[in-house]
């Protein structure tokens, strides 16, 4: 467990940004006072602008536009997530052309964190450039610390960690400059995070952290002081300096609040670690209901194992099979992109920016020329553009395809012989360890082989159950329907079809939706073929129903093939994947 497992909420500070914004006379009562409201009221500036909707037609085109950019910023202060970018970029392709920087940077810097909440961490770290940019002269230091910020946390997300700190100590820079004393101990903490985690620094760590609490208890700000104390506690864990953990975490055990979990559930571990089973039981539970994903496996794992010990094998099989279906539920939904690819298209976009900054000095330098220059530029950057898409969607479909072959693979008698392969070892071990007398080890390996124990029996029930849904699709009418429809002239509606879908996917666990997954852009024909292909019609059956020649239907199932594992292949490999699917 290491200490960066504090929630999302407390990695970084979302700061007011429009405090350099003011209310200019030609702006409707209403929206002179959303604006003053916007830094510490969100919630009741969004309340004005909306008053606003209904005029908003008969205002001049900027009062529009600033409208919509308010409504925005109010939203994104009360952590709506953005789901477009569409109306980001008609406010920015507005003020791009308007001639105001400070509404500019402030487009470009909201652009970013609509990025940002759509998981694009390269365009949203060239739209925060952009924003510094476009503000270079400004005033508006609350906002420029905003930027810096999410810089800072962003980059840190995706491993960039130089460049984090970089950023990190601007906006902590930018805070002392302009007295915000509020917001240093986050940046404080921020620096001292990447201190430990990227360079492994315990003493650089351990000083911003304190410098950082007692920022928090000089502002006197009681909640912050208690979230950086609380992770300090965690890092205390993590040093292996369990007795001052301990005393940090203890002071807050029975606060009942959303931080409730990450103090019980390091206080579980701790006391797990000292032997004192019911009490870390009684802490990893309270964590329970507090915790995310990756912290209920861990709790789960952790019940599991003190419930092993002490004979509880029903509880421990229970806590051991939440603890798998929460794997198979944040396996779904992750998807992980390795650093290298994230630096890559990071340092393309920082070179992309680089390169206008050029174009734009080579205007003014060589007038006319310019043209043919940027022309050639322009397309040599929309072909590496294109390029590098197709690249990324032929890496994508290759990782699909790995994933699908190694879940085959995790179904296949190949696997199960390894598990019990894998049984017998640790039996052995057993046995040697017993002879030993090796006790600490025999407990750890007595653990692992009830956990293997647990996955094959659950691997056992799930083929169980998919013969039985197997066994009962081919049992169905709809299946004699189609079989019989092949030898005689039966006329087969888009209710048969939809039938024969509803029968497979519920036989095959959504086939038809992770058929698309792997091809999106599949045609009628192409679809019913698959479907065809899974309850076992020959190619000349297929033919006959679906209207073509037989080596109309081969061409189609050799051009799927192809089209889904980009490399060549027969009609018999693609009737088999069909088949494995």
């Amino acid at each position: 467990m290491k200490y960066i497992y504090v929630p999302l909420l407390f990695l970084s500070v979302l700061f007011a940004g429009l405090s350099c914004q003011r209310a200019e006379k030609s702006y409707p009562p209403a929206m002179q006072r959303a604006i003053s409201l916007l830094s510490a009221r969100p919630d009741s500036a969004l309340y004005y602008l909306s008053q606003l909707d209904s005029q908003m037609a008969d205002e001049p085109e900027e009062t529009r536009v600033y409208h919509r950019l308010l409504t925005l910023a109010a939203e994104d202060k009360l952590y709506v997530p953005h789901t477009s970018d569409s109306l980001i970029r008609e406010i920015v392709r507005y003020y791009e052309g308007y001639g105001d920087s400070d509404k500019l940077m402030m487009a470009y810097y909201y652009q970013g964190s609509v990025w940002r909440d759509m998981n694009d961490a390269p365009r949203a770290i060239d739209c925060y450039h952009r924003a510094l940019e476009a503000g270079r002269h400004t005033r508006c230091s609350d906002l420029l610390i905003s930027i810096y910020s999410q810089l800072g946390t962003l980059l840190a997300y995706q491993g960039v960690y130089d460049e984090s700190l970089q950023a990190t100590r601007t906006a902590l820079a930018l805070c002392r400059q302009y007295r915000d004393t509020l917001s240093s101990p986050f940046f404080l903490r921020n620096i001292g995070r990447i201190w430990g985690i990227h360079w492994h620094n315990t003493d650089s760590m351990l000083y911003y952290y304190r410098a950082a609490l007692s920022q928090a208890l000089h502002n006197r700000d009681t909640f912050t002081a208690k979230v950086i104390s609380i992770e300090l506690g965690g890092v205390y864990y993590d040093l292996g300096k369990m007795d001052t953990a301990k005393v940090r975490l203890l002071k807050y055990q029975d606060e009942e609040d959303d931080l409730d979990g990450i103090v019980s559930m390091t206080l579980g571990c701790i006391y797990s670690r000292e032997g004192q089973r019911d009490s870390a039981r009684a802490y990893f539970s309270r964590a329970l209901p507090y915790a995310g994903l990756r912290q209920q496996v861990t709790l789960h794992e952790e019940l599991a194992r003190l419930d092993y010990a002490e004979g509880r094998y029903a509880e421990a099989f229970s806590h051991a099979s939440q603890s798998m279906a929460l794997r198979d539920s944040i396996t779904s939904l992750t998807e992980t992109e390795e650093v290298a690819k994230i630096n890559a298209l990071y340092n393309y976009h920082r070179t992309e920016e680089m390169n206008r900054q050029l174009e734009q000095r080579n205007r003014r330098q060589r007038g006319w020329l310019y043209g043919i220059v940027s022309a050639a530029l322009l397309v040599a950057c929309a072909t590496a553009v294109w390029l590098r898409q197709k690249k990324h969607e032929a890496a994508l479909q290759r990782q699909k395809i790995r994933n699908l072959e190694a879940e085959q693979y995790r179904r296949s008698e190949a696997y199960r012989a390894e598990s019990r392969r894998q049984l017998a070892e640790l039996e052995a071990q057993l046995c040697k360890a017993e002879k030993d007398k090796d006790t600490a080890r025999r407990e750890l390996l007595e653990t692992r082989h009830a956990l293997l124990e647990l996955s094959a029996a659950k691997d056992r029930i799930e083929q169980q159950e998919r013969g039985l849904l197997v066994s009962q699709l081919h049992r169905s009418s709809v299946y004699a329907f189609f079989h019989k429809a092949a030898h005689e002239e039966v006329r087969i509606t888009a209710e048969n079809w939809q039938e024969l879908r509803a029968a497979i996917d519920a036989a095959y666990d959504d086939f038809t939706g992770r058929l698309y997954s792997l091809c999106p852009h599949l045609s009628e024909m192409e679809l019913h073929i698959c479907w065809l292909i899974k309850i076992q019609l020959s190619p000349k059956d297929m033919a006959q129903i679906v209207g073509r020649s037989q080596s109309a239907v081969s061409m189609a199932r050799t051009r799927l093939y192809k089209k889904i594992h980009q490399k060549e292949g027969t009609t018999s490999d693609f009737d088999k994947f069909i088949t494995d699917l």
